[in-house]
């Protein structure tokens, strides 16, 4: 009973959970392919850009002296989950919760790598490599002890950072303006190209509907009660070339 499940019952359940999680899997049209290239492009040209995925507005982050830089690199070892507690907590204080946090999460990976090693070179000793019944323990063990090495250094890695963080706080003003990169803005910023995008395609409809409007009811463009809509009420943002300089 036992091969019969490890070799046929196991991967089925695999393959179907793997099915599962492939519907959840964001990208799956070709629009949002396409959104996701147009995002690039604009972030070519230093502009901000929605996140098909979360909705969310995306700018590029503006390091303002190398120093800057130096820093948002010991930042980039955390998830957004993890930053939150530098900005909820103070770089200090937060500081200390992800050296704890991440040192259980690294001794966790040492007891599991320690384990899968021990089920390795036992099962192999004991000669269950030739077990037509237990072959399969061996072959699970080598994979999770490899699984489990790859977890340890990538929890040492960002222990050592947390290490840092907490010995060398970085500006809590880096920290949120940070985060807050990371996570991205409701609505996109009044100077950047799709906030102008926006509000001009808002004057054309707006325009369009009142000269519909008019012209069924023999008005002129002037008559009275209508919305003040001229080219003139949107404004380009100071960096976009309107085409009327030189």
């Amino acid at each position: 009973m036992l091969p019969q499940f490890v070799f046929f019952i196991l991967p089925c359940a695999l393959a179907l959970i793997s099915f599962a999680i492939k519907t959840k899997f964001p990208i799956r049209s070709e629009q949002t392919s396409a959104d996701i290239v147009k995002g690039a492009a604009l972030h070519l040209k230093g502009e901000v850009a929605k996140d098909p995925l979360t909705g969310k507005y995306v700018g590029l982050f503006h390091h303002r002296s190398e120093a800057e830089k130096r820093e948002t690199w010991r930042l980039d070892n955390f998830f957004k989950s993890q930053l939150k507690l530098l900005v909820d907590l103070g770089p200090e204080e937060g500081g200390k919760r992800l050296v704890a946090q991440l040192w259980r999460t690294f001794m966790t990976c040492i007891a599991f790598s320690t384990v899968a090693f021990i089920v390795t070179a036992s099962s192999i000793a004991g000669g269950l490599l030739s077990n037509e019944s237990w072959s399969w323990l061996p072959a699970f063990a080598v994979i999770a002890f490899g699984m489990g090495v790859s977890a340890v250094v990538f929890n040492w890695v960002r222990y050592k950072a947390a290490v840092s963080l907490r010995d060398q706080p970085v500006a809590t003003e880096l920290v949120e303006r940070w985060y807050k990169h990371l996570i991205g803005t409701e609505d996109a910023p009044a100077d950047s190209l799709l906030a102008y995008a926006s509000r001009h395609e808002k004057m054309v409809k707006t325009t369009s509907a009142h000269s519909m409007r008019n012209s069924s009811d023999g008005a002129g463009a002037g008559a009275p009660g209508g919305d003040d809509v001229t080219p003139q009420a949107v404004m380009l943002p100071n960096h976009v070339d309107d085409g009327t300089s030189g």
